[in-house]
């Protein structure tokens, strides 16, 4: 004979499926161990008139050398939302919208760095030819930890609200040059006219932003404006103020006999005694090729890299 359903038997039931139910709804709550979030911010304030496309941020672990390093990719130039497990980390941020850089040593925070793309030309002298970097921006900062409590820099706490967010400040690592020649006289029978700037650097270490190797970069949007003033402008990497480099401008001719010459002048004392590192205007007088490739057909030699003429001329810094 079955024994009748109890009060107590009700309750079991009741308990049972509730216990059934909280069992099924653990599924839809997140761990605790779940990965955390990180606001990124980017403050734009040493370098204002950036707008990058996009940028890569890379977290180098510290606190544990078997952590797996972390990077991301992040559209426009705002920030955003990452997922970052608490720790301690050196960090490293650049933008990644320049065609003409390839970045190299991406596992190493003090040799990430990145490398200007050769254009394939070579100057008379063997110097070698990079294009123009365009402008790198970057941030390097040590020992970043990231914790329940908040973020804090080499142990000061910098943000403890719940909605933990890094600012960060991108500062530029490439350097802009300005060219003004002139006024310039040059012979009818010239046909084209090209400008490099020689000195710059073809690699950029990202954590202490000095630069290595020789390389020179061609000016581009070469303008002859009104009064024969030429003007241009190119992005490479340059040294820092004290630099040893020496720099200058290569300029070279072709005419309408298939012709090419070369004229090079020294500008070291105009470059690094400019006012800002990142910022080089190149302003230098009136000057003469019509010797440098003749003014009509009697040309004599083209000049080779022997023949190359070293001008030293007066310079001064120009501030617009």
């Amino acid at each position: 004979m079955k024994r009748p359903f109890s009060f107590s038997d009700v309750w079991l039931f009741i308990l049972g499926a509730m216990l059934l139910a909280a069992c099924d709804q653990k599924h839809l709550v997140m761990p605790e161990e779940g990965v955390p979030v990180l606001f990124i911010k980017y403050d734009w304030e040493k370098a204002p008139g950036a707008d990058p496309e996009g940028a890569t941020l890379i977290f180098f672990p510290t606190d544990d050398p078997e952590k797996e390093i972390w990077r991301f990719d992040l559209a426009g130039k705002a920030g955003g939302k990452i997922e970052l497990p608490y720790g301690t980390y050196d960090i490293l941020t650049v933008n990644n919208d320049l065609p003409n850089i390839d970045f190299i040593n991406q596992t190493s925070f003090s040799q990430f760095g990145a490398k200007a793309v050769a254009d394939g030309t070579t100057l008379p002298d063997g110097e070698q030819v990079t294009f123009p970097t365009g402008m790198l921006y970057s941030v390097a900062m040590r020992n970043v930890s990231h914790s329940r409590m908040g973020i804090s820099i080499n142990g000061s706490p910098v943000n403890t609200d719940l909605r933990q967010t890094l600012i960060l400040y991108p500062d530029s690592l490439s350097t802009r040059y300005e060219l003004k020649v002139g006024p310039i006289t040059v012979p009818p029978t010239l046909k084209k006219m090209s400008v490099w700037i020689g000195g710059t650097g073809d690699f950029m270490t990202i954590s202490d932003g000095k630069s290595e190797g020789v390389t020179a970069v061609p000016f581009e949007n070469l303008v002859l404006q009104e009064g024969n003033i030429l003007t241009g402008a190119c992005t490479g990497f340059g040294g820092s103020n004290g630099t040893t480099k020496k720099y200058n401008l290569t300029f070279r001719f072709q005419d309408d006999y298939g012709r090419t010459f070369y004229k090079r002048i020294d500008i070291t004392g105009i470059v690094v005694n400019s006012k800002w590192n990142h910022c080089v205007y190149i302003d230098i007088g009136d000057i003469d090729f019509s010797d440098t490739i003749g003014s009509n057909t009697d040309f004599g030699n083209p000049i080779g890299v022997d023949g190359w003429e070293n001008i030293d001329i007066d310079h001064e810094i120009y501030f617009p």
